[in-house]
């Protein structure tokens, strides 16, 4: 389904506001942050990539292959290492 730009903007505008000032735990919530992220984009996470998939020795918690990697942190924990997947 393509998306206006003013509906890409209304759910990416409600999804921010959903999750402002949240200090979850990562693993908690990284699945349904993900899955509403890409719906602000009218894409459905589940049919077009894979959670928690296998990046070398490490795991990167989204993968859509050809599109995009996605890393989650906890607020706090180091970015550089994650930059490397």
């Amino acid at each position: 389904m393509q998306l206006s730009w003013d509906e890409i903007q209304t759910r990416a505008v409600a999804f921010s506001k959903r999750w402002k000032g949240f200090n979850g735990i990562e693993k908690q919530h990284d699945q349904q942050f993900i899955a509403e992220l890409l719906a602000c984009f009218g894409v459905d996470a589940g049919k077009v990539g894979i959670f928690q998939e296998k990046a070398g020795t490490k795991w990167v918690d989204y993968l859509w292959s050809g599109m995009v990697g996605i890393e989650m942190k906890s607020p706090g924990e180091n970015l550089v290492a994650a930059k490397d997947l």
